[in-house]
């Protein structure tokens, strides 16, 4: 039969990586539409991972990285204004890691240039 989805924050967390990660290497090979696929799994095992609590900066910046290449794979297929709302949510969770955390320069810095991107 079915196994139940896992309710652990730190699994589902786990999983959006190991998918994020899988979606790098698919648009490293152009292999765009399935990179697309990926990024979105991504997506949806943070967003598990988030309702299952609790709220790190270390989630939100995951799932800033994984908006990022989700974007980048976007522009790729030529779909530049879903690109731009994408970029606009990653910089949305950085935003929030740096609330929850705001000594991290490296991921203020990212924020800010993917800011000034939008901005072009």
């Amino acid at each position: 039969g079915m196994k139940r989805a896992p309710r652990d924050a730190g699994l589902l967390s786990c999983r959006g990586s190991a998918l994020a990660r899988a979606g790098e290497t698919l648009d490293a090979l152009e292999r765009d539409a399935e990179a697309e696929k990926t990024f979105e799994q991504a997506m949806s095992a943070f967003d598990a991972a988030l309702a299952a609590g609790p709220e790190t900066d270390a989630l939100r910046d995951r799932r800033g990285f994984a908006l990022v290449g989700l974007a980048h794979v976007q522009a790729e297929l030529g779909r530049h204004d879903r690109a731009a709302d994408t970029l606009a949510r990653a910089v949305a969770e950085f935003t929030r890691s740096l609330e929850l955390d705001p000594r991290k320069d490296q991921i203020r810095e990212l924020r800010d240039q993917l800011t000034a991107t939008l901005g072009e």
